[in-house]
């Protein structure tokens, strides 16, 4: 089994509160599908915001360390005294992300649907999901995500050893738990694709279906979370350490983890054609919504936050939103077609279609073709709707602020986070 990932230092404040057609390849191979190989940006590397990869531990906990000098890619609002009330009796103290999200994104996209929420909630044991959530963080290059999983894994008791070994040595855990770091690594690096029946089936010998969903869903809504995070580039909080963590046995360990996410996810992200991809889509029955749907409902209160959050943000208009909701639809369709989510994407087809646009111009956009109907605003958007959903650790600097240029911050938010229910919603439609 084998599988490697590697800038400024200021922080913004501010105070208150497919196969595809050929055209659409090389778009999509433009916004870098492959796993590994090294992506350079103009930053010296003390800058960096992602580690190329970084091969080894004692280079991640190095990353993750400088993570807290990260430049925020939109204003990191300052915390209120209720924010900081909530610190004081938290485990983790203030926390960044939340700042974020409770200042730009609706209450209704920004509740229940969190991961970090749902991921102490089900049957199937927390820790356990939280290293899942590690391993989707390491693979999508999550930096913030990736040093809140290392805390609360350690908080729970598990060694150094231990969390090293989750960049793949598996050697010592049992064949189910295998089965889901594997179920983890498809559903991050190759969610177009099925996923392989041996995993389920190893799956099947220590949980039951329901436990199986509720892995799906955390997995899926870890995905999510680190789009987010990692894309805006949220600096990570100051009173977390990572640099003394690696012990002379784990210092240097190479990443198997990442050697394995590129065998699994090829050389490029193969999809349907615009054509197959309509027909699936037109093929893809209500009963087939409505399943994605029901496997929602069944996960309890946080499965009805992420379908709400899914059919809300495509379809509700309400003083909150900075996005119209024809772009809101326009994003869901573009990402259902990254993911090869043919269920998913025929919601969204139903959305677009019932708030204005035709299938003439879906196939405009599935195509990254200019129209009329599609103005630059919103191609800039959809570019980066989708460079999020198949690579969210490429996403720059110049990506968010030429979409907030266009947009303003909040709607950029939204945007970002538009791409991130889809790319939940995306992952259980399988």
């Amino acid at each position: 089994m084998r599988i490697s990932y590697g800038r400024k230092r200021s922080r913004t404040v501010v105070s208150g509160k497919s196969g595809v057609s050929p055209v659409s390849a090389a778009v999509i191979a433009a916004a870098g599908l492959m796993l590994g190989g090294a992506w350079s940006q103009a930053a010296d590397e003390s800058a960096k915001s992602a580690p190329d990869f970084v091969l080894d531990r004692t280079a991640t906990l190095q990353w993750l360390e400088r993570s807290k000098a990260h430049k925020p890619r939109l204003p990191l609002p300052q915390p209120s005294e209720e924010d900081r009330q909530r610190g004081r009796s938290s485990a983790l103290g203030i926390v960044n992300n939340g700042l974020m999200r409770r200042f730009y994104l609706p209450k209704a996209w920004s509740s229940l649907a969190s991961s970090g929420l749902a991921g102490n909630q089900g049957k199937v044991d927390s820790t356990f999901k939280v290293e899942l959530f590690w391993i989707a963080s390491r693979l999508n290059q999550c930096a913030y995500c990736l040093g809140h999983q290392e805390v609360k894994l350690s908080s729970a008791g598990l060694s150094e050893d231990a969390i090293a070994n989750l960049d793949g040595d598996w050697s010592e855990a049992d064949e189910p738990t295998r089965a889901a770091r594997r179920l983890a690594v498809w559903k991050t690096v190759a969610p177009h694709r099925p996923v392989p029946k041996d995993i389920f089936e190893a799956l099947g010998k220590k949980f039951d279906q329901g436990q199986i969903d509720e892995i799906i869903l955390a997995i899926a809504n870890y995905n999510a979370m680190n789009r987010w995070t990692g894309p805006l580039n949220i600096p990570q909080e100051d009173h977390r350490t990572y640099a003394d963590r690696a012990n002379p046995k784990t210092s240097g360990r190479k990443s198997k983890l990442i050697d394995y996410a590129r065998e699994v996810a090829g050389a490029k992200r193969e999809l349907p054609s615009i054509d197959d991809w309509f027909a699936a889509v037109r093929n893809a029955s209500e009963l087939e919504t409505c399943q994605v749907e029901a496997f929602l409902k069944n996960q309890g209160a946080f499965g009805e936050a992420r379908l709400n959050s899914w059919t809300r943000a495509m379809t509700a208009s309400t003083p909150e939103d900075a996005v119209p909701v024809e772009l809101r639809s326009r994003i869901f369709w573009i990402c259902a077609l990254a993911d090869n989510a043919a269920a998913a994407g025929a919601k969204a087809r139903a959305a677009a279609l019932a708030n204005g646009d035709s299938d003439e111009t879906l196939r405009k956009i599935a195509e990254g073709a200019e129209d009329a109907a599609i103005p630059a605003s919103h191609r800039k958007a959809l570019a980066l709707a989708k460079k999020i959903s198949v690579r969210p650790g490429s996403i720059t600097d110049d990506d968010i602020s030429e979409v907030a240029a266009a947009w303003g911050d909040r709607a950029t938010a939204q945007i970002v986070e538009s791409a991130c229910i889809a790319a939940a919603v995306n992952r259980c439609s399988h």
